[in-house]
Protein backbone atom coordinates (compact mmCIF):
# COMPACT_ATOMS: atom_id res chain seq x y z
CA UNK A 1 0.00 0.00 0.00
CA UNK A 2 1.31 3.44 -0.90
CA UNK A 3 2.46 5.73 1.86
CA UNK A 4 0.03 8.40 0.64
CA UNK A 5 -2.90 5.97 1.00
CA UNK A 6 -1.84 5.06 4.55
CA UNK A 7 -1.63 8.73 5.47
CA UNK A 8 -5.08 9.33 3.98
CA UNK A 9 -6.64 6.44 5.92
CA UNK A 10 -5.04 7.55 9.18
CA UNK A 11 -6.20 11.13 8.61
CA UNK A 12 -9.74 9.98 7.90
CA UNK A 13 -9.79 7.79 11.01
CA UNK A 14 -8.54 10.68 13.15
CA UNK A 15 -11.16 13.00 11.70
CA UNK A 16 -13.89 10.42 12.36
CA UNK A 17 -12.74 9.95 15.94
CA UNK A 18 -12.70 13.71 16.47
CA UNK A 19 -16.24 14.02 15.13
CA UNK A 20 -17.47 11.24 17.38
CA UNK A 21 -15.84 12.95 20.36
CA UNK A 22 -17.56 16.24 19.48
CA UNK A 23 -20.93 14.49 19.51
CA UNK A 24 -20.55 13.22 23.06
CA UNK A 25 -22.89 15.05 25.47
CA UNK A 26 -21.24 17.64 27.67
CA UNK A 27 -22.24 19.33 30.91
CA UNK A 28 -23.86 22.74 30.40
CA UNK A 29 -23.87 25.60 32.93
CA UNK A 30 -26.28 28.55 32.90
CA UNK A 31 -26.89 31.45 35.28
CA UNK A 32 -30.38 31.37 36.81
CA UNK A 33 -32.38 33.11 39.50
CA UNK A 34 -34.20 30.70 41.80
CA UNK A 35 -36.22 30.63 44.99
CA UNK A 36 -35.32 28.27 47.82
CA UNK A 37 -38.49 27.66 49.81
CA UNK A 38 -38.47 27.70 53.59
CA UNK A 39 -40.46 24.46 53.66
CA UNK A 40 -38.43 21.39 52.80
CA UNK A 41 -39.43 18.19 51.03
CA UNK A 42 -38.79 14.64 52.22
CA UNK A 43 -37.70 11.84 49.90
CA UNK A 44 -36.23 8.36 50.36
CA UNK A 45 -33.16 6.71 48.82
CA UNK A 46 -33.86 4.77 45.63
CA UNK A 47 -33.08 1.39 47.22
CA UNK A 48 -34.94 2.13 50.47
CA UNK A 49 -38.10 0.24 49.54
CA UNK A 50 -39.20 0.00 53.18
CA UNK A 51 -38.85 3.79 53.61
CA UNK A 52 -36.86 3.62 56.82
CA UNK A 53 -34.41 6.44 56.00
CA UNK A 54 -36.08 9.76 55.11
CA UNK A 55 -33.93 12.45 53.52
CA UNK A 56 -34.83 16.12 53.88
CA UNK A 57 -34.28 18.22 50.76
CA UNK A 58 -34.31 21.87 49.80
CA UNK A 59 -37.02 22.83 47.31
CA UNK A 60 -35.69 24.98 44.46
CA UNK A 61 -38.16 26.83 42.22
CA UNK A 62 -36.82 28.33 38.98
CA UNK A 63 -38.14 31.29 36.95
CA UNK A 64 -40.58 29.06 35.07
CA UNK A 65 -42.00 27.46 38.20
CA UNK A 66 -40.13 24.20 37.75
CA UNK A 67 -39.11 22.44 40.94
CA UNK A 68 -36.04 20.44 41.84
CA UNK A 69 -34.80 18.93 45.08
CA UNK A 70 -31.29 18.86 46.52
CA UNK A 71 -29.78 17.98 49.88
CA UNK A 72 -29.70 20.58 52.64
CA UNK A 73 -26.02 21.35 51.97
CA UNK A 74 -25.80 20.62 48.24
CA UNK A 75 -25.91 24.16 46.85
CA UNK A 76 -22.20 24.88 46.69
CA UNK A 77 -21.07 27.89 48.78
CA UNK A 78 -24.61 28.43 50.15
CA UNK A 79 -25.13 28.39 53.93
CA UNK A 80 -28.80 27.50 54.32
CA UNK A 81 -30.57 28.44 57.55
CA UNK A 82 -33.86 26.84 58.44
CA UNK A 83 -36.85 29.16 58.70
CA UNK A 84 -35.92 31.42 55.80
CA UNK A 85 -36.94 31.66 52.15
CA UNK A 86 -34.20 32.79 49.76
CA UNK A 87 -33.90 34.30 46.33
CA UNK A 88 -30.57 33.30 44.82
CA UNK A 89 -28.59 33.75 41.67
CA UNK A 90 -26.98 30.40 40.96
CA UNK A 91 -24.89 28.69 38.36
CA UNK A 92 -26.99 25.73 37.33
CA UNK A 93 -25.12 22.84 35.73
CA UNK A 94 -27.06 20.30 33.70
CA UNK A 95 -25.05 17.09 33.99
CA UNK A 96 -24.85 15.21 30.71
CA UNK A 97 -24.10 11.80 32.20
CA UNK A 98 -25.46 11.76 35.77
CA UNK A 99 -25.01 8.68 37.96
CA UNK A 100 -27.95 6.28 37.93
CA UNK A 101 -28.84 7.09 41.54
CA UNK A 102 -27.92 10.78 41.36
CA UNK A 103 -29.37 14.09 40.24
CA UNK A 104 -28.85 15.47 36.74
CA UNK A 105 -28.54 19.07 37.98
CA UNK A 106 -26.12 20.72 40.41
CA UNK A 107 -26.11 24.26 41.79
CA UNK A 108 -23.41 26.70 42.88
CA UNK A 109 -24.23 29.99 44.59
CA UNK A 110 -23.41 33.20 42.72
CA UNK A 111 -25.24 35.69 44.95
CA UNK A 112 -27.89 35.85 47.67
CA UNK A 113 -30.46 38.33 46.33
CA UNK A 114 -32.93 38.22 49.20
CA UNK A 115 -33.55 36.41 52.52
CA UNK A 116 -37.01 36.44 54.14
CA UNK A 117 -37.97 34.97 57.52
CA UNK A 118 -40.85 32.50 57.55
CA UNK A 119 -43.15 33.53 60.44
CA UNK A 120 -44.55 29.99 60.68
CA UNK A 121 -41.18 28.66 61.88
CA UNK A 122 -41.24 29.09 65.65
CA UNK A 123 -38.63 26.92 67.37
CA UNK A 124 -38.79 26.76 71.14
CA UNK A 125 -36.10 28.67 72.97
CA UNK A 126 -35.82 26.05 75.68
CA UNK A 127 -32.33 25.12 76.83
CA UNK A 128 -32.20 21.36 77.31
CA UNK A 129 -29.98 20.43 80.22
CA UNK A 130 -31.94 17.90 82.29
CA UNK A 131 -34.98 15.66 81.87
CA UNK A 132 -37.18 18.37 83.39
CA UNK A 133 -36.37 20.56 80.36
CA UNK A 134 -37.73 18.04 77.84
CA UNK A 135 -40.88 19.36 76.13
CA UNK A 136 -42.61 17.22 73.50
CA UNK A 137 -44.03 18.49 70.22
CA UNK A 138 -47.84 18.76 70.19
CA UNK A 139 -49.60 15.50 69.35
CA UNK A 140 -46.31 13.77 68.66
CA UNK A 141 -46.99 10.12 67.76
CA UNK A 142 -45.97 7.54 70.33
CA UNK A 143 -43.52 5.93 67.91
CA UNK A 144 -41.95 7.62 64.91
CA UNK A 145 -38.60 5.84 65.02
CA UNK A 146 -37.16 2.60 66.29
CA UNK A 147 -33.47 2.01 66.96
CA UNK A 148 -31.98 -0.55 64.61
CA UNK A 149 -29.97 -1.98 67.56
CA UNK A 150 -30.95 -1.28 71.16
CA UNK A 151 -29.46 -4.10 73.27
CA UNK A 152 -25.74 -4.67 73.81
CA UNK A 153 -23.52 -6.82 75.98
CA UNK A 154 -20.29 -5.56 77.49
CA UNK A 155 -17.55 -7.68 79.04
CA UNK A 156 -14.91 -6.93 81.66
CA UNK A 157 -12.51 -5.63 78.99
CA UNK A 158 -15.02 -3.12 77.65
CA UNK A 159 -15.79 -5.04 74.46
CA UNK A 160 -19.29 -4.32 73.16
CA UNK A 161 -21.43 -6.70 71.14
CA UNK A 162 -24.88 -5.95 69.73
CA UNK A 163 -27.44 -8.51 70.88
CA UNK A 164 -30.84 -7.35 69.59
CA UNK A 165 -31.64 -6.17 66.09
CA UNK A 166 -35.07 -4.57 65.67
CA UNK A 167 -35.34 -4.45 61.88
CA UNK A 168 -35.97 -7.11 59.30
CA UNK A 169 -32.76 -6.28 57.47
CA UNK A 170 -29.25 -7.69 57.27
CA UNK A 171 -27.56 -4.55 58.58
CA UNK A 172 -24.51 -5.41 60.68
CA UNK A 173 -23.67 -3.22 63.65
CA UNK A 174 -20.62 -1.11 62.76
CA UNK A 175 -20.44 1.34 65.66
CA UNK A 176 -23.26 3.56 64.41
CA UNK A 177 -26.83 3.57 65.73
CA UNK A 178 -29.54 4.38 63.21
CA UNK A 179 -33.12 5.43 63.74
CA UNK A 180 -35.50 3.63 61.39
CA UNK A 181 -38.57 5.61 60.36
CA UNK A 182 -41.80 3.78 61.19
CA UNK A 183 -44.61 6.13 60.11
CA UNK A 184 -46.61 5.14 57.06
CA UNK A 185 -48.46 7.30 54.55
CA UNK A 186 -51.77 7.08 56.40
CA UNK A 187 -50.30 8.99 59.36
CA UNK A 188 -51.04 12.75 59.41
CA UNK A 189 -47.43 13.26 60.54
CA UNK A 190 -45.90 11.26 57.70
CA UNK A 191 -42.79 12.98 56.29
CA UNK A 192 -43.43 16.33 57.96
CA UNK A 193 -40.09 18.12 58.31
CA UNK A 194 -40.81 19.18 61.91
CA UNK A 195 -41.43 15.55 62.92
CA UNK A 196 -38.14 14.25 61.56
CA UNK A 197 -35.21 13.41 63.82
CA UNK A 198 -32.38 15.90 64.13
CA UNK A 199 -30.14 15.90 67.16
CA UNK A 200 -30.67 13.66 70.15
CA UNK A 201 -30.10 14.30 73.83
CA UNK A 202 -28.53 11.45 75.75
CA UNK A 203 -29.57 10.61 79.28
CA UNK A 204 -26.86 8.52 80.92
CA UNK A 205 -27.15 6.36 84.07
CA UNK A 206 -23.94 8.06 85.23
CA UNK A 207 -25.00 11.70 84.81
CA UNK A 208 -28.09 13.77 85.66
CA UNK A 209 -27.45 16.16 82.77
CA UNK A 210 -28.47 15.48 79.19
CA UNK A 211 -25.82 15.56 76.48
CA UNK A 212 -26.60 16.71 72.89
CA UNK A 213 -25.39 14.53 70.02
CA UNK A 214 -25.54 15.58 66.37
CA UNK A 215 -26.29 13.03 63.64
CA UNK A 216 -23.54 11.52 61.54
CA UNK A 217 -23.19 12.25 57.84
CA UNK A 218 -25.98 9.94 56.75
CA UNK A 219 -29.35 11.06 58.03
CA UNK A 220 -30.66 9.77 61.35
CA UNK A 221 -27.50 7.92 62.42
CA UNK A 222 -25.36 8.54 65.50
CA UNK A 223 -21.91 7.15 66.40
CA UNK A 224 -22.14 4.96 69.48
CA UNK A 225 -18.90 6.49 70.81
CA UNK A 226 -20.63 9.89 70.97
CA UNK A 227 -23.57 8.41 72.90
CA UNK A 228 -21.52 6.37 75.37
CA UNK A 229 -18.33 8.09 76.45
CA UNK A 230 -15.11 6.15 76.93
CA UNK A 231 -15.25 6.96 80.65
CA UNK A 232 -18.76 5.51 80.95
CA UNK A 233 -17.75 2.45 78.98
CA UNK A 234 -14.87 1.89 81.38
CA UNK A 235 -17.15 2.21 84.39
CA UNK A 236 -19.58 -0.36 83.03
CA UNK A 237 -16.72 -2.77 82.44
CA UNK A 238 -14.91 -2.16 85.74
CA UNK A 239 -17.75 -1.59 88.20
CA UNK A 240 -20.46 -3.80 86.74
CA UNK A 241 -20.92 -7.47 87.54
CA UNK A 242 -22.55 -10.18 85.44
CA UNK A 243 -26.23 -9.41 84.92
CA UNK A 244 -26.03 -5.68 85.68
CA UNK A 245 -27.94 -3.53 83.19
CA UNK A 246 -27.19 0.08 82.31
CA UNK A 247 -30.00 1.96 80.56
CA UNK A 248 -29.55 5.07 78.43
CA UNK A 249 -32.44 7.30 77.35
CA UNK A 250 -32.23 8.96 73.94
CA UNK A 251 -34.53 11.95 73.45
CA UNK A 252 -35.12 12.53 69.75
CA UNK A 253 -35.49 16.20 68.83
CA UNK A 254 -36.89 17.79 65.67
CA UNK A 255 -36.12 21.06 63.92
CA UNK A 256 -38.30 23.18 66.21
CA UNK A 257 -36.26 22.22 69.29
CA UNK A 258 -39.05 20.02 70.65
CA UNK A 259 -38.82 16.37 71.62
CA UNK A 260 -40.50 13.88 69.32
CA UNK A 261 -39.91 10.62 71.16
CA UNK A 262 -37.77 8.78 73.69
CA UNK A 263 -36.02 5.48 72.93
CA UNK A 264 -33.98 3.35 75.29
CA UNK A 265 -30.58 1.76 74.88
CA UNK A 266 -29.51 -1.03 77.27
CA UNK A 267 -26.07 -2.49 78.04
CA UNK A 268 -25.83 -5.72 79.98
CA UNK A 269 -22.61 -6.66 81.74
CA UNK A 270 -21.54 -10.25 81.04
Amino acid sequence: MRTSNIIFIMSAAFALTSCLGDDEPKDRTVRDRVTVLSETQVTFPFMDTERHSPIENLVIVDRRGGRSYVGLSEIEDFDWERGYEYTLEVDKTIIANPPMDGCNVSYSLHKVVDRRKDPSFTPSGIDVNTVSDVVYAPEAPVEIYVLDWDRFSIDGKGHIEATRHNLLTQVIFDGVLSLAYTLREDSPFYCLWNYLAGKIYVGSPFDDRLRPVEPAAYGQSYPLESIVTSKELRRMADEGTAGDKFEYSLYIYGAENLALQKVNLVFERI
